[in-house]
């Protein structure tokens, strides 16, 4: 776990949006694959989600709601089962993904 954490740290401050904390089950979509994933923060510009493997930076993802929703994107880091995505278009500032999730 140490070495992930360090990894974690070293990742490059993408977001210029604020981050909300979540804890968010939905299911990720990439390469003809489905996997069960948990949202673990969401912003205007992305989210990082947790459980996903096999993925790269380049990867184009759906990210599906339990409301079915669908989020497009591409993965910008992946470490261990942790990565994170870009949206293909910026959430509004009051979408409801966002107003649903409170800064800690």
């Amino acid at each position: 776990m140490h070495a992930v954490a360090s990894a974690w740290r070293t990742l490059p401050k993408r977001t210029t949006f604020a981050p909300r904390n979540a804890w968010v089950h939905a299911l990720l979509h990439c390469k003809g694959q489905t996997q069960s994933i948990i949202i673990r923060d969401v912003s205007r510009g992305g989210m990082k989600f947790e459980f996903a493997y096999g993925l790269k930076p380049g990867d184009e993802v759906e990210v599906e709601l339990t409301s079915a929703r669908k989020l497009r994107g591409t993965i910008v880091f992946s470490v261990a089962a942790y990565c994170g995505v870009e949206f293909s278009t910026p959430l509004a500032e009051d979408d409801p993904l966002l107003t649903t999730y409170k800064r800690p």
